[in-house]
């Protein structure tokens, strides 16, 4: 099994968008510049989005190192902690007080704020997909990445505010707060679709 099949196990929209050999080169490129630190190869590969962005022949291609993000975060979210989920009883007294309590998201959940149509792309790119008729890859978008109750990894949109009321749960603030943060990012932002995902989701 070689470093080069691990990256694209890592990384596999993007060998599918570059084809399998173009990426076997891309693969020898990036061993010498990032060779593995560690002999846990699931932590190899964090550089990979950058050095995409810095490698001249894929100049035309801007939108590849937000498609490796959001894959390098898809695997952060896989191999992330457990924790136990927040019951009925904890989810309902936080929303009786959003000005006191805040929510404490699940280690796996990651947030990708992309340039461009990274989640477009990418779930387009998946097996058995269906390609848009259409796709306009200079439009940015962003997703919610977490590791649900059963293992799967799942990949949400978030609409403009969503991510802004994430960070700021993260950083400790209240759910209140943390809205009112979503609101200035996205006039008339309502959280609770958000959180109905992140409840039903555990």
């Amino acid at each position: 099994y070689s470093l080069g099949r691990a990256l694209a196990a890592r990384f596999p929209v993007i060998e599918r968008l570059l084809g399998a050999e173009f990426f076997a080169a891309l693969a020898r490129e990036f061993l010498t510049a990032h060779p593995p630190a560690s002999p846990m190869l699931f932590r190899w590969g964090e550089a990979f989005p950058g050095f995409l962005q810095s490698f001249p022949p894929l100049a035309d291609y801007p939108y590849l190192p937000d498609v490796a993000r959001l894959e390098w975060l898809r695997g952060e979210a896989y191999h992330a902690p457990d924790a136990p989920a927040a019951g009925p009883a904890q989810l309902a007294q936080a929303a009786q007080e959003p000005a006191a309590r805040g929510a404490r998201l699940h280690p796996s959940v990651r947030i990708l704020q992309a340039d461009y149509a990274a989640l477009t792309i990418w779930q387009a790119n998946q097996p058995e997909a269906t390609p848009p008729a259409e796709l306009d890859a200079g439009t940015p978008e962003s997703a919610l990445i977490l590791r649900d109750a059963a293992d799967q990894v799942r990949v949400l949109p978030l609409r403009t505010g969503d991510p802004a009321f994430l960070q700021a749960l993260m950083h400790g603030a209240t759910l209140l707060a943390a809205a009112e943060v979503a609101l200035r990012h996205q006039p008339g932002h309502d959280p609770g679709p958000l959180l109905l995902a992140l409840a039903q989701a555990g």
